[in-house]
């Protein structure tokens, strides 16, 4: 990995963090800072596998940190990280590089998303006679409700309206590609 890239997600997650945590319901927006497209779904997926449905830990109401089990050895674990990892409510720096790296691997690439948005196409037939292809709106639009994560009216209108930049409720498959392959173009 780049240094430039762990430069940036550092200062992302700067950002995003509270108490060296960046809260779980930051999480997606602070790793698309980082300009990785990933869904909810494949980022609770990373949340899930790395803080799981461990079982219920006795948390002390006083100081909102979990009570540690003085029996148990502590096998060179300092109380303090203890309690960090039983009561986190977001994500460390290691665990928001872990989520760069585990989404980076996930990324559709430029063949999958062609061969996902090519059936959306129809023919349309221009004043000068040539016949073009594009994607109307309303069929991006029900395609974004039916696939994939689950997006309110107003993610879809958002999403619509950064690539519709004519107005006209029509959409290039190479201009949705291309976009979408470099969100910071």
């Amino acid at each position: 990995m780049s240094g430039e890239i762990e430069e940036q997600a550092l200062n992302v997650f700067k950002d995003y963090a509270k108490c060296d945590l960046i809260p779980y319901e930051s999480v997606g927006d602070a790793l698309r800072q980082t300009t990785i497209v990933a869904t909810d779904t494949l980022i609770n997926s990373f949340l899930n596998k790395i803080h799981g449905d461990d079982e219920e830990k006795d948390i002390d109401p006083e100081t909102e940190t979990s009570v540690k089990d003085e029996s148990a050895p502590s096998e060179g674990i300092s109380s303090t990280s203890v309690d960090k990892a039983y009561n986190a409510k977001g994500i460390t720096f290691e665990e928001f590089m872990e989520l760069i790296l585990f989404t980076a691997d996930k990324q559709p690439t430029e063949e999958q998303l062609y061969a996902a948005l090519k059936p959306l196409e129809e023919p349309k037939v221009y004043e000068s006679g040539e016949i073009g292809y594009l994607i109307k709106g309303e069929n991006l639009r029900e395609f974004l409700q039916d696939f994939g994560d689950f997006l309110t009216d107003e993610d879809i209108k958002d999403f619509m309206d950064e690539f519709d930049t004519m107005k006209q409720d029509e959409f290039y498959i190479d201009d949705l590609v291309m976009a979408l392959m470099n969100p910071d173009v």
